[in-house]
């Protein structure tokens, strides 16, 4: 008989023998059960035994999830079925800090729906310190499996959100986030934290470079899934490991050009640019290839009305002669070699072709810089009567003769003696009138 009883209290075996010779009594006891124990009892023949089981394993600490883990790979099962659902929980980090009621609750996050599941997610919003690792393993866990109807995860998924934007302008987020295991959690998830992180410490990306350098190499995936202020650090990353300025302008112009980025990583890229302008003055765009170069004209090319690059552009040309003219037609300072090689009258036709509006504006510009070119009126767009200009021309005519009426543009001598030669066409008055007309509306909307 002693035998037989040291057998059954053995881990591998007690659970299924004692709940047949004990029934409510050996229940009892699993209930001080310890993890190894529970994780033997998630097998056990008794559904009772295994529901206590289950729920021994959802109490478990984040230190246990690897075991969890494990056990959600086994082959029994009921044992990886059981385990896989109490991952979830596992990873919230339910300590002894929470409410029990909500501690309770959250444990079995996946038996709320609707107005239950509003209100858990108010009370975890509502805990102070608030909880962003509680917060990032919930929205994963959502991500993974969707609680319930598309527009009811909408409205949850904004209610967490909210929550977890609110959770990480904590003091101490980044020493939390530091101890994920990013692995664990879902790519987009991720992608969520660091986009909103940016965007709260936009001056400062430096602390963040750690977080995102291990968590994009754990899901190399999730560089695709950064918005605007996200990417913000995969370009400092890139920019970082170079010796200079210079050197972190040519990374980045690469990076721009030999990845496939979203529209909102390519205005981070472009907005990052912006601090590299002076570096771009002096940069030696002769060494980039054809994409590259493209592309830094496209960013930099009107710089200081264009004078900055021009003769780069003029190298650039001649060395890439084949680009083809639907192409050039979107490349404002195209139109100052117009002007350069056919005079105003060809560039400002050219400039109402483009498809871009900076050629016009570069065109104003430079003739503002260079009066004596012109030497006739320019030609206008065809309009109907009483129409107004387009936008262009009445852009044009405030970069070329920013004035707000004909006294003060008479005090330069060399703008108005460019202005008579185009007022020889006098459609040009009306285009004068109206431009002087957004000057002083703009003027009192300041």
């Amino acid at each position: 008989m002693w035998l037989w009883l040291k057998a059954a209290m053995r881990p591998t075996a007690a659970f299924p023998l004692l709940c047949l010779c004990f029934g409510g009594a050996a229940l009892a006891r699993l209930a001080g059960m310890s993890l190894d124990e529970a994780a033997v009892a998630l097998g056990d023949e008794n559904f009772k035994v295994r529901e206590q089981a289950e729920q021994v394993i959802r109490m478990a600490g984040i230190d246990a999830y690897a075991q969890v883990a494990r056990l959600a790979a086994s082959d029994n099962p009921e044992v990886a079925a059981r385990a896989r659902r109490s991952l979830p929980t596992v990873l919230l980090e339910i300590d002894g800090d929470f409410p029990p009621d909500l501690a309770a609750r959250l444990r079995r996050i996946d038996d709320f729906r609707g107005a239950q599941l509003e209100q858990l997610l108010t009370d975890l919003t509502g805990l102070k310190p608030p909880r962003p690792v509680t917060l990032i393993a919930l929205h994963s866990h959502w991500q993974a499996r969707r609680p319930d109807s598309p527009d009811a995860t909408r409205k949850l998924n904004g209610l967490l959100e909210s929550a977890l934007l609110t959770g990480l302008r904590g003091d101490a987020v980044l020493t939390d986030l530091s101890r994920l295991r990013p692995e664990r959690y879902e790519a987009g998830t991720l992608a969520l934290v660091l986009d909103s992180l940016s965007k709260q410490r936009a001056e400062d990306l430096a602390p963040l470079l750690p977080l995102h350098d291990a968590w994009t190499r754990s899901h190399p995936q999730l560089l695709q899934l950064l918005h605007a202020d996200g990417y913000q650090l995969e370009l400092a990353r890139q920019a970082s490991g170079e010796p200079t300025r210079s050197a972190a302008l040519r990374k980045i112009l690469n990076l721009a050009t030999k990845r496939t980025l979203t529209n909102d990583q390519k205005s981070a890229v472009r907005k990052l640019l912006a601090n590299y302008r002076d570096e771009a003055a002096t940069f030696p765009v002769a060494t980039l290839d054809q994409d590259t170069g493209w592309y830094f004209f496209d960013v930099f090319g009107p710089d200081q009305g264009g004078q900055a690059h021009l003769d780069s552009y003029r190298k650039f040309r001649a060395s890439f002669p084949q680009i083809a003219a639907p192409a050039l037609l979107a490349q404002p300072l195209e139109v100052l070699l117009v002007l350069d090689q056919s005079g105003p009258n060809e560039a400002m036709k050219y400039a109402m072709q483009q498809s871009v509006h900076g050629g016009m504006m570069l065109l104003g510009e430079w003739l503002h810089a260079h009066p004596q070119l012109i030497r006739e009126p320019l030609p206008l767009p065809e309009i109907k009567d009483q129409q107004p200009y387009p936008y262009r021309t009445i852009k044009f005519f405030r970069l070329f003769a920013p004035y707000p009426d004909d006294a003060a543009m008479r005090q330069n001598p060399a703008i108005a003696a460019a202005f008579d030669i185009l007022a020889k066409q006098p459609r040009w008055l009306d285009v004068a009138t109206q431009a002087r007309a957004v000057m002083a509306q703009q003027q009192q909307q300041k």
